[in-house]
């Protein structure tokens, strides 16, 4: 196997900004996008990648792509989920210290009571963004594009009171008839709007039932590691703090819109709209071209990957057991299973 080079310069001169490679925009991006512009910020419309310095730790010129960047001045905006962030201080210390060094000034909303890594941080102890943590985000950009001196906002979590003699919005938490290791979690919200919610995967994940196209997920719930006799209050309290926001979900899976990801992953996503995170196995067809070999996580040719299970489904537990080649009316074709470990 070779070496791998380091580059010793550059690709493009610094602060140079080119249409990102990634143009996957989360769910939780646009919501935060939208409700900012509602306050008048303006913002690119596409993601663009900055050509950055010498990053030391990494002995490399990165090309950094952040969430947001304003219109008409170096200001950009990053969006931080206690699930994607929890242990990348350094790193988002980093990639501050890198743009700064280009004349940026980074806004981020750290979401879950995320600790600060810059002086215009809006601190939000929610997992989702409130009104109120929007307004101090609005604030904190329109203080970063006027140059005046950061100050951290804090914004607090609401404590959620619940009455003993209001009806409870939640329904009964029975074992879902149709969704392995799922259950009901049925929600009427004050409007009086019935929703059907699902909590997955044993606890990890709330969902809704979207009928023919499965379950889709809207936010990490991570009961699955407390005794199932305190879910009922917790879950009251995370949905009346949903609600302050929005139940539509923010992608199809816990980690996006794609079990699979590789060169033919497309080839596959038609059949798996039924796919339960939570479940023990899930067997599908694929018409992948000219498959001779598989492992855990991927399907190949000629040691080539052709698709691979996303590294978020293989770290709860997900492999790929058997791969059958046959011969139909409309050509080869493939049944794949997966099959989920339990103790993960």
């Amino acid at each position: 196997m070779g070496r791998m080079t380091v580059p010793d310069s550059p690709k493009y001169p610094l602060g140079t900004m080119v249409p990102s490679r990634s143009t996957d925009i989360s769910a939780l991006e646009v919501q935060v996008r939208v409700a900012l512009e509602s306050t008048g910020a303006k913002f690119l419309p596409e993601r663009m990648s900055i050509q950055c310095g010498l990053e030391p730790a990494r002995g490399n010129f990165p090309l950094l792509t952040p969430d947001l960047i304003v219109s008409g001045a170096l200001v950009c905006v990053e969006i931080d989920s206690e699930y994607t962030h929890g242990d990348r201080n350094e790193v988002d210390q980093s990639r501050n210290l890198l743009l700064a060094g280009l004349g940026w000034t980074v806004v981020r909303l750290r979401l879950g009571g995320l600790p600060p890594v810059g002086e215009h941080d809006v601190i939000c102890e929610a997992s989702t963004p409130s009104k109120a943590a929007i307004e101090a985000l609005a604030a904190a950009v329109a203080d970063a594009v006027a140059g005046t001196p950061g100050a951290v906002r804090k914004i607090h979590k609401k404590a959620a009171v619940v009455s003993k003699s209001q009806k409870s919005r939640l329904g009964a938490m029975a074992e879902h008839k149709y969704h392995e290791n799922a259950f009901y979690a049925g929600w009427t919200t004050e409007s009086g709007e019935k929703l059907a919610l699902v909590v997955t995967a044993g606890g990890r994940y709330l969902s809704v039932d979207m009928g023919g196209r499965g379950l889709h997920f809207i936010r990490h719930l991570d009961l699955h590691t407390r005794d199932r006799k305190t879910w009922r209050s917790e879950l009251i309290r995370v949905l009346k703090e949903q609600e302050l926001t929005s139940f539509e979900p923010s992608s199809i899976y816990p980690w996006g819109d794609t079990l699979f990801i590789g060169a033919q992953a497309d080839a596959l996503q038609t059949t798996l709209k039924k796919f339960n995170p939570g479940g023990s196995d899930f067997a599908f067809t694929a018409n992948l071209e000219g498959p001779d070999e598989f492992n855990d996580e991927s399907v190949l040719k000629d040691g080539s990957v052709l698709a691979s299970l996303h590294p978020e489904a293989c770290e709860i537990g997900w492999s790929i057991s058997d791969v059958r080649l046959h011969a139909g009316r409309n050509g080869p074709y493939q049944s794949i299973l997966l099959v989920r470990d339990s103790h993960v």
